[in-house]
């Protein structure tokens, strides 16, 4: 499992400027590491079906973790619908809905 260590630093301080009344702390978070963030968005559309299939555009070394939600495209109420992984590998995801519609499924992928 990989994981990721950060580190606070208080972005007011490395201004150097020391004016009378000391201002509010800007905290930003760093990585410690030599780590790397892959970060990849998409969509795939669905046209009265369950089952739609997306090609990603990174490469990985193993399957990464995906997160998918059901988007109503048209306005009409229907993307209430549950959208989960029937099968994932190193280049594409295939998502399937718990029943046939119309719009649109959002993916995100993101990997430390």
């Amino acid at each position: 499992m990989a994981y990721s260590s950060f580190k606070s630093r208080d972005q007011q301080r490395f201004a150097k400027i020391y004016p009378f009344t000391r201002s509010a702390k800007s905290i930003s978070a760093r990585a410690s590491g030599t780590e790397t963030l892959t970060y990849e968005t998409g969509k795939v559309t669905f046209t009265s079906t369950d089952s739609g299939t997306a090609v990603f555009i990174n490469t990985y070394s193993s399957a990464p973790p995906v997160v998918a939600t059901a988007v109503d495209t048209l306005g009409n109420n229907e993307a209430n619908v549950n959208v989960f992984i029937s099968s994932i590998t190193l280049t594409q995801v295939t998502f399937t809905t718990s029943e046939i519609f119309t719009g649109e499924v959002h993916f995100q992928i993101l990997e430390i």
